[in-house]
C-alpha cells in the first residue's frame, strides 16, 4: 500500500475544480433568498439601494487590492473611468486605498 501524502494546512489551489459552494451567481442569488426568507411577509423597499453598494464595495475594494492601490489600474479592470473610480470610492465610504474609511 502507497503511504499516504502528508496534509498541509494551506493546500494548493487547484484552478480547474469548481468552487464548492457554486458559481458566484448562484452564491448571491442564495444570500438574497435568505434575506428575502428574512422578511417574513413584510414589504421589501429599496432593494436595489440596499444590496447594490453591498455587491459594489468589495468588487471595487478587491480591484484596488490586485491594482496595488493603483486607481488608473483599478479603473481598468472593472471598466470604468478614473474619476468615475474616485467617486464610487468615496460614495463608498472607501478611502483612496480602497479600505473602508475610518470614522
Amino acid at each position: 500500500m502507497p503511504a499516504l501524502a502528508p496534509l498541509t494546512l494551506a493546500p494548493e489551489p487547484v484552478h480547474d475544480a469548481e468552487p464548492p459552494a457554486g458559481s458566484l451567481e448562484e452564491m448571491v442569488l442564495a444570500r438574497l433568498r435568505d434575506y428575502a426568507a428574512c422578511l417574513q411577509g413584510h414589504e421589501a423597499k429599496d432593494l436595489y439601494a440596499l444590496i447594490m453598494p453591498q455587491l459594489e464595495r468589495p468588487l471595487v475594494r478587491v480591484a484596488m487590492e490586485l491594482a496595488e492601490g493603483k486607481q488608473v489600474h483599478a479603473a481598468a479592470m472593472l471598466g470604468i473611468h478614473r474619476n468615475t473610480l474616485r467617486k464610487r470610492l468615496e460614495a463608498l465610504g472607501l478611502d483612496a486605498d480602497g479600505q473602508p474609511k475610518v470614522s
